[in-house]
């Protein structure tokens, strides 16, 4: 451990990123950390103004569609068009705004298929796919779902950090973000509490966590938070943008404060369900561009 480093976080060296990194670090450009180039979205003309009828009616919430949990493994066997039709029918948006095909032809949706899955090959560390999400459906001991966010305009989420990998991609609209750059808090500080419950067939990592579960998950990582009243000084916060299609990978321990500007966004993402709030952001006082949250 650095001693200039605070014990509850530490450095982002170069064998912890993804594999984009060292092409920045040449490139002298390290406030693209963790940002990868946008994929082709290809929603249909009809699903993309439905869509953004339907968030310009939200105020300054975010709504969730149902999950899809990665508890069967060989998430490479599914259509994430398919997938991600399945989670936008969940959401509450009405009979006039109604999605029921996203994709105006097969090859939209072919190409849609493959540039996510080029998305996760290309962001995701190789040992994190095929030891954890592929081969066990978590991260960090945290189980992994695929959801979509449905965030109004003018909406933000706490600071905090992942205790568990994300994936989250624009679908529509434009997502802004107050990102940590160069310092993660440990991983071992962000797992979870208790064992995930155990699987009723053998064609599953584990059960669907219920409401409950999830809870005391969110309860044990809040505590833990309440405790930290330094996040030390290294690294330094930037301000920037996630345009529509771009592909944005958290790693384990990486904080950031997602938030939306005048446009809402809608936004499918692989992650945990719940996040490690930083409830006083005090603590990031000593870092640079810490004035972002401060007074």
């Amino acid at each position: 451990q650095d001693e200039n480093v605070h014990p509850v976080m530490h450095k982002l060296t170069i064998k912890h990123r993804p594999s984009l990194v060292p092409w920045e670090y040449r490139n002298r450009n390290p406030g693209n950390e963790s940002m990868f180039p946008a994929i082709s979205i290809g929603l249909s003309p009809v699903a993309r103004s439905n869509i953004k009828s339907w968030l310009g009616g939200l105020e300054k919430v975010v709504v969730l569609s149902s999950p899809m949990w990665l508890n069967r493994g060989d998430l490479f066997s599914e259509s994430p068009s398919e997938i991600l039709e399945m989670l936008l029918a969940s959401l509450p948006m009405g009979r006039d705004n109604e999605t029921d095909q996203c994709f105006a032809t097969s090859e939209d949706r072919d190409r849609f298929d493959s540039q996510y899955f080029a998305a996760f090959l290309n962001a995701l560390p190789d040992d994190i796919l095929a030891k954890e999400v592929n081969a066990k459906g978590t991260s960090n001991s945290h189980p992994l779902k695929l959801q979509v966010f449905a965030c109004s305009k003018e909406f933000q989420f706490k600071l905090h950090a992942h205790p568990s990998v994300e994936l989250a991609i624009p679908l529509v609209g434009e997502l802004w973000e107050r990102r940590l750059i160069g310092a993660a808090m440990s991983a071992e500080h962000l797992k979870r509490s208790e064992d995930l419950p155990s699987p009723s067939t053998v064609d599953k990592f584990y059960e669907d966590p219920s409401d409950g579960e999830m809870a005391r998950a969110k309860e044990s990582l809040q505590s833990t938070m309440s405790t930290i009243t330094s996040l030390g000084t290294e690294g330094r916060f930037v301000d920037r943008s996630q345009r529509e299609g771009q592909v944005l990978y958290n790693s384990v321990g990486s904080i950031h404060q997602s938030y939306t500007k005048e446009n809402g966004c809608l936004l499918l993402a692989l992650w945990s369900g719940i996040h490690a709030d930083i409830v006083d952001c005090g603590c990031c006082q000593g870092i640079e561009g810490a004035s972002l949250f401060l007074p």
